[in-house]
């Protein structure tokens, strides 16, 4: 079988000059993100905001590197604003008309004074206000990854070619759920439509919350995005194109079917990080778990202290099946009373917890595998030997840290 992944982020402000970015790489190439980000930034792990404390020549180098392997395709699209105007005005109307329907009901059981049902109603409804402008944002960039993730019957090299029937495609978005709300109904078969390459089974679409800062293609993605949108000449000389238009659906059909699969959020599984962690470990281990058992997905997030309860508060804002969860322990200083305080609520509430420690032995295998990665490309005696020192001291400094 033939296994393709493809990790899709985006860059630049609504309105303004929106791009996004698809990296595709065979599931044997999933390691070559690690070996460019520690051939040109020193660290096993680069996010979008740490780019900004390096040097921009080091950035386009780079991009430059990403480009030229063709081990990896990257695929540069740009979101017209007359397009994203054309959205949010579809969008806007149909909050109006929720808004409305909330009020008419509301005016329905005041004359029956039976308001506790909807009056709960109207609340969850006006919560997602709490954000508006990012409630807004989550629509138009999902529109976007729809259409991307559609485009790639041409963009992917096992889509594209019908001889390849023993395949699997997977599509990781970053952004969670809100940005894949689409792929339920996408992935439906439709049989008036004839056959389709794409299903649940052989292309899975999975929205990863911080997915840019801890799974390799969707992070080479968001960097991709930012320095390209950052420094416009980077794009040259790839192509762009334009987000594709609609086909089978309207922009209508999108905005409602956005406001009511969005209005409860939903997770996957999730790791949680506590404690003192090295940022090499802590961003490798959802990578690393996913790895080791079969390729099940976790969203990772780092739960914040909070005097009322830090865990309490994180359920409450992000929901989910706490059973399902991993809470990953890392250093508790004793002179640290918010960290202490996190870990006997951890452990008061039952949630299943495991320690940064217990995953340096997998750790210590996954940086051989990504020498091993780096040995099999073209690169130069002296950036190999880069690599190989550079890992022995993340080894070190992680090993340190215990």
């Amino acid at each position: 079988m033939i296994v393709e992944l493809n990790g899709f982020d985006e860059s630049g402000i609504i309105g303004e000059n929106l791009r996004f970015i698809r990296v595709g790489i065979d599931i044997h190439g999933d390691l070559r993100p690690f070996v460019y980000n520690l051939l040109h930034f020193g660290s096993l792990v680069m996010t979008k905001a740490w780019l900004k404390g390096h040097d921009s020549d080091v950035q386009k180098a780079y991009v430059r590197a990403v480009l030229n392997d063709p081990a990896i395709d990257v695929n540069h699209y740009a979101f017209p604003p007359v397009l994203q105007l054309k959205l949010l005005r579809q969008f806007t109307i149909c909050e109006f008309n929720r808004v409305a329907d909330n009020r008419r009901e509301l005016i329905e059981h005041f004359e029956s004074a039976d308001l506790k049902e909807t009056v709960s109603n109207v609340i969850d409804c006006f919560k997602k206000y709490t954000d508006p402008w990012g409630y807004a944002e989550r629509c138009v960039k999902a529109y976007g990854h729809r259409m991307i993730v559609e485009d790639l019957q041409r963009t992917s090299r096992v889509l594209n070619d019908q001889f390849i029937a023993d395949y699997r495609v997977i599509s990781f978005v970053d952004g969670g759920f809100p940005l894949v709300f689409w792929a339920e109904k996408f992935l439906r078969p439709v049989e008036i439509m004839g056959p389709s390459r794409f299903s649940k089974d052989k292309t899975p679409i999975y929205g990863i919350s911080n997915g840019d800062e801890y799974y390799p293609t969707v992070s080479l993605a968001g960097n991709v995005a930012t320095i390209t949108n950052r420094f416009y000449e980077m794009i040259y000389p790839q192509s762009v194109k334009e987000i594709p238009r609609p086909t089978v659906f309207s922009f209508e059909e999108f905005c409602k079917d956005y406001e009511e699969d969005c209005a409860k959020p939903k997770f996957l599984p999730r790791i949680l990080f506590i404690g003192r962690i090295d940022a090499n470990l802590q961003y490798s281990i959802p990578f690393i778990h996913y790895k080791n058992t079969g390729h099940v997905i976790y969203e990772p997030f780092r739960v914040l202290y909070d005097e009322r309860g830090s865990f309490r508060s994180f359920y409450k804002r992000f929901r989910g099946d706490s059973k399902k969860d991993i809470v990953v322990c890392g250093k508790i200083r004793k002179d640290v009373p918010q960290e202490n305080s996190m870990y006997q609520e951890c452990k008061d509430l039952g949630l299943t917890m495991v320690y940064a420690e217990d995953f340096f032995s997998d750790f210590e295998t996954f940086l051989g595998t990504i020498s091993e990665e780096a040995q099999g490309t073209n690169l130069d005696r002296y950036s190999l030997q880069k690599i190989t020192l550079r890992l022995d001291k993340i080894k070190e400094i992680v090993k340190k840290s215990f």
